[in-house]
C-alpha cells in the first residue's frame, strides 16, 4: 500500500492530502516534530481502523503531554487518554492519519519499518527520530555514559535502526533474544535489542576505508597461554 493511494503525496519535502475532508492540517513538514512523533508510534503504537493509538507507562505523564503537543503541531487536532491498566493510551483519530501512518510505518508490531528515504535524511532528523523511539520503547541506563537501548521483534526496523546508529558514528552491541516458553508467558518472536552508548551530541566511532575504529577504553595485562598468530606493539 501506498501513501499516495491513500491521497497522501510527497512534494518538496511534505507530505500533502489530497483526499481528506477532515478539520486537520492536510500538510505534513518532515521535521523534528515529525521524526519525533514518529519515533513514539514505531516504538509502541498500533492502528486499528480510524484511529492510532500511542501507548505509555502510567507514570509517564511527561512523554504524554509531549505526544500531545506533537500531534497537535503536527495535525491540529485534540488526542483522547484512556487508561488500561498500567498504560496510558494516546488516541490520535482521523482514518487518512491512521492509513498515513501504516503505509509508512506498518501495521503490526514484529512488521514495523521506516520508510528507505528516513536512511538518508539529515542526521539532526534521524536524532529525533530515536529520541523518540528511546523515550516510547527504550531504557535508558542510569549510569555515567547513559547507555541506551531499543528492543524491537521487527528483524527490518532491527537493521534500519543500526543503519542510522552508524550514520550517527555511535559504538553500539546488539542481542538476539530467542522465543521462551514457561508456565505463564509464551513468547512466539525473536527480540532484537540494540544498545549504543553517550549522548546524540558527541561522536565516537571513526572509519577508515570500509573498516570502523572503536576507540580504546582499557589496557590490561594478563597471562595467555595459547598460539601466538600476530603480534603488535604500542608506544605511550
Amino acid at each position: 500500500m501506498c501513501s499516495s493511494d491513500l491521497g497522501w503525496i510527497f512534494e518538496d519535502g511534505v507530505w500533502i492530502n489530497r483526499k481528506c475532508d477532515l478539520k486537520f492540517k492536510d500538510t505534513v513538514k518532515i521535521n523534528d516534530d515529525f521524526m519525533k512523533l514518529a519515533g513514539y508510534y514505531v516504538g509502541d503504537g498500533s492502528s486499528n481502523g480510524h484511529q492510532s493509538n500511542i501507548y505509555l507507562n502510567e507514570s509517564e505523564g511527561d512523554k504524554e503531554n509531549e505526544v500531545k503537543l506533537l500531534v497537535k503541531r503536527m495535525f491540529d487536532i485534540e488526542c483522547s487518554t484512556s487508561k488500561i491498566t498500567t498504560e496510558r493510551v494516546i488516541t490520535i483519530g482521523g482514518k487518512p492519519i491512521t492509513d498515513f501512518l501504516q503505509s509508512l510505518f506498518g501495521k503490526y508490531a514484529w512488521k514495523k519499518k521506516v520508510p528507505q528515504w528516513f536512511m538518508t535524511l539529515p542526521k539532526e532528523k534521524l536524532i529525533a527520530f530515536l529520541e523518540g523511539l528511546v523515550a516510547s520503547d527504550g531504557h535508558i541506563k542510569k549510569n555515567n555514559n547513559k547507555s541506551k537501548s531499543i528492543v524491537t521483534t521487527s528483524e527490518l526496523l532491527f537493521s534500519q535502526i543500526i543503519g542510522m546508529i552508524l550514520r550517527l558514528r555511535k559504538r553500539f552491541n546488539t542481542t538476539i533474544v530467542e522465543p521462551k516458553k514457561n508456565d505463564k508467558i509464551t513468547s512466539r518472536r525473536k527480540s532484537y535489542v540494540i544498545s549504543f552508548d553517550h549522548s546524540f551530541s558527541k561522536n565516537d566511532l571513526f572509519y577508515l576505508d570500509d573498516y570502523i575504529l572503536y576507540p580504546i577504553e582499557k589496557i590490561e595485562k594478563s597471562h595467555f597461554n595459547g598460539k601466538e598468530i600476530g603480534r603488535a606493539s604500542c608506544r605511550e
